[in-house]
This record gives C-alpha cells, sequence and structure tokens, in this order.
C-alpha cells in the first residue's frame, strides 16, 4: 500500500512536469493510462493550466465575465464583498454588480480582482473548481467501467463524452461548473450511498439560479428510477406537451424569477454559436457543424440513444446496475423537463444540454454492463449497427467542440503553456497557429 501512494505521487508529479511543457499531451496520457488514483489531482491541475491558457476572445462569454471583474472587483473592499455575498446567497442581487446574479461568480471575480489584483486569473480559480468536479466524475467512470481492447463502442462513446463540454465548458464557467456538479452529487450519491452528495447536487443552485429548475426533475429520478414504464410515458408525452407559459405559469410562478435572473447574464449556448459562427464567417457556407452540432445533438441524437438504452436495457432485464438505471432515468426525466419548457428557449435548450450528459453517462455505463454480462449482446448486429448510426450522428457536435477547443485556448497549450502567461493580450489561439501554419 505504501509503496503504492509512492508510485502515484511519483506519477503525479511526472504528469505535472508534461503539464508545465504540454498540457494536451499530459492529458491524452492520463486519460489514456486509465489510473483513478491520480486522476483528479493531476486532471485538476491539468484543468488550470489549460485555464491559465484561456483567450478572452472578444464577444465570448469569458470576455464578459472579464469585464465586469475589471469594472467592478478590481478595487472591491471586503466588507462589500461579504454583503453582496450574502445577499446572493439568499437569490438577492439588487445590490450585485451588473452581470452578477449568484455568489460563485462573485467570489471568484473577488477572489481575482481583489484578492489577487489579476482578473485574468479568473478562469484559472473556476479551472480548479471545475477540475475537481469534472474529474470526480472520470473517476467514478473510470472505477465502474469494464474497457475491451482497443477501438470499441465503448472506447468512442467515451471519446464523445469527453469532447462534449468536457473543455470547452471552461468557457461558461458558471452553466457548466453547475452541471457537472449537479451529474457528479447524483452520481456519486448513487455510487457511494451516501446523502452528503445530494447536498453537493443542491449547491448548483448557487453557482447558477437557473439549476433551482433543474435539480427537481433530475432529483425525481431518486424514486422513479424502478419504474422504467412510468419514465418511458413521462417522456413520450412530454413531446406533445410543449406547454405555453400562459397555460402553466400559474402552477410554476417561480418561473418568472428564473426568467429574470436569466436575462441578467449572457446567453452561452448562443454566445458559442455566435462566436463559431464569426470564426468561420469567410467559409461559413462549409462549416455545417457550427449550426448544426448542438441542435441535431440534442433534438435527434439523443432521442435516437435514449430509445436505445430504453431497448437495450429491456434485453438485459436483471443484469444492469441500479446506478445505470437511477443516470438514465435521471437523464430521460430532464430532457421531459427540457421539452416541456418549449416555451423557454433557455431553459429548453439548456436542460436538454444538460440531460445529454447524463445519457451519455447512462449509455456508458449500460455498455459496460452489457459487455461483461451479455458479450453477445453487445457485439450483436443490432447493437453495432444503431451505435455506428449514433457515433456518425455526432459528427457536427464533435466538430463543433474541437473547433471551439481551437478558438478558446492559446496555442501554447500544445507546447510551453508558460508562454501564455507573459503574451497577455498579445496572446494567440491554436486556430490562429493553423492558419498561419497551413
Amino acid at each position: 500500500m505504501v509503496q503504492s501512494k509512492v508510485n502515484s505521487k511519483r506519477i503525479l508529479g511526472i504528469h505535472i512536469l508534461l503539464a508545465l511543457l504540454s498540457p494536451l499531451i499530459s492529458l491524452f496520457l492520463l486519460l489514456k493510462s486509465g489510473n483513478s488514483r491520480i486522476i483528479v489531482p493531476a486532471g485538476t491541475i491539468l484543468m488550470m493550466f489549460l485555464g491559465s491558457a484561456y483567450i478572452y476572445n472578444a464577444g465570448s462569454d469569458g470576455a464578459s465575465h472579464l469585464e465586469t471583474i475589471e469594472r467592478y472587483y478590481v478595487n472591491m473592499e471586503i466588507w462589500e464583498f461579504i454583503s453582496v455575498f450574502f445577499e446572493l446567497i439568499s437569490l438577492n442581487n439588487t445590490n450585485a454588480p451588473s452581470g452578477i446574479s449568484d455568489p460563485y461568480l462573485h467570489f471568484l471575480g473577488f477572489l481575482s480582482g481583489s484578492v489577487f489584483g489579476t482578473p485574468e486569473l479568473l478562469h484559472v480559480f473556476a479551472a480548479f473548481f471545475y477540475g475537481i468536479i469534472y474529474f470526480s466524475i472520470i473517476r467514478i467512470l473510470f472505477q465502474r467501467i469494464d474497457w475491451p481492447k482497443g477501438i470499441s463502442l465503448i472506447a468512442t462513446l467515451f471519446l464523445i463524452f469527453l469532447t462534449y463540454r468536457g473543455i470547452t465548458g471552461l468557457n461558461s464557467i458558471r452553466w457548466w461548473t453547475a452541471m457537472w456538479l449537479l451529474v457528479y452529487g447524483l452520481l456519486a450519491y448513487w455510487n457511494y450511498g451516501k446523502r452528503k452528495f445530494l447536498l453537493l447536487a443542491l449547491l448548483s443552485i448557487y453557482i447558477h439560479f437557473s439549476f433551482i429548475a433543474f435539480v427537481i426533475p433530475s432529483f425525481a429520478a431518486i424514486w422513479l428510477f424502478k419504474k422504467p414504464k412510468v419514465i418511458f410515458v413521462i417522456w413520450i408525452v412530454s413531446f406533445f406537451l410543449g406547454a405555453s407559459y400562459q397555460l402553466i405559469e400559474p402552477y410554476v410562478p417561480a418561473l418568472n424569477v428564473i426568467e429574470q435572473k436569466e436575462r441578467y447574464t449572457l446567453n452561452e449556448e448562443e454566445m458559442e454559436k455566435t462566436k463559431a459562427l464569426r470564426a468561420d464567417a469567410p467559409k461559413k457556407s462549409k462549416r455545417f457543424y457550427a449550426s448544426l452540432g448542438e441542435t441535431s445533438f440534442r433534438d435527434y441524437s439523443i432521442p435516437f440513444m435514449i430509445v436505445f438504452l430504453f431497448w437495450i436495457r429491456n434485453k438485459m432485464g436483471g443484469n444492469k446496475s441500479a446506478i445505470s438505471d437511477q443516470m438514465f432515468a435521471a437523464g430521460v426525466l430532464l430532457y421531459s423537463f427540457g421539452n416541456v419548457m418549449e416555451f423557454s428557449p433557455s431553459l429548453h435548450g439548456r436542460a436538454k444540454a444538460g440531460a445529454a450528459v447524463l445519457i451519455l453517462i447512462a449509455g456508458l455505463l449500460s455498455l459496460s454492463e452489457l459487455y461483461a454480462n451479455n458479450i453477445k449482446l453487445y457485439k450483436s448486429f443490432q447493437a453495432r449497427l444503431v451505435m455506428s448510426v449514433f457515433c456518425l450522428s455526432t459528427i457536427p457536435v464533435v466538430l463543433f467542440h474541437l473547433s471551439y477547443a481551437l478558438n478558446m485556448l492559446s496555442a501554447f497549450t500544445i507546447v510551453f503553456p508558460a508562454a501564455s502567461w507573459f503574451l497577455g493580450g498579445n496572446d494567440f489561439s491554436i486556430r490562429d497557429l493553423l492558419v498561419v501554419v497551413f
């Protein structure tokens, strides 16, 4: 045991040193190793390196946050921070700086702008919390998934999962930190059986206020996961509801407050689409993934996967774990909520984006259980055909996020990230480098 701990520390040190040379290569080797002992500390440090090389492109969500910190937080007094912080805890942003509606960004802004006097540290500190949460999820997946050798359905789905809002979620530091915290809280609760993780999931509300709406359908899975037929009916019916605001307003008055809070902040999803389209403007007609990526993935690929998982899980019978049932139920119920919230583009799109993460995790767990308990069905023509179609359908969203990462990260994430720290506003993205070279 002692020797194992010493080896883990040595490997962690190697990954940190490698990250100083190339964060992307270090990240690749870390994920390839599947070492669950060091995945959280090493992954968090790597994410901080990526955060330090974040490019604040004009018009991006990150640039907007940076401007807010430069304007309001550089000279903020501690008493003002504490006063506003407790107001935000009570979900009151009356006296908060413009654009601040949650205590999380308020804390990051004060830490980077006032305590350290360097607003550009925003994404370093954000990456610290983001990395801990995200790689804690990866650690549980590494521990639970049986990995076939070579290229497999499981490995391919895992790559899609990593690409979807893994690194690019750093741009939307509030919403995607909150989403990953909700996911981790649920996954850890069902994996370890400790209720304290549900409290972690509830903290997502204080990172992004809109999660006061998202935790309800997600938590409903705690009681409904053993009733797949009920969940299936809810999901099917949700497509036909498409409830109008006038129809449901008397029953959910809190949506007024949520909508008002949403207007205080930028719509990260729309910002990302705008940014991608702007970056690809010279060849806009050829960049199909910019306009199709997110929409086709949420509206077609994920429902397709949901149908497949309903079928495959029915075939598996008792050869499946409770945790895969629970994650699947949470994903389907959150997606159903997104269908019902069609009257609100922001809640509608974000609920489905969050559900996609839960469904991908449920898919990974289900395929792993299928591989371990029913290899014949795992290798069957039907399963391979469906998964091949699904993977092909995700090409636009994968390209979208790869393209977005190229825009978001400094070229020095490839090699020697420290150079990015000294360039400041003169830094350039990986995409800029590729344009010059090719």
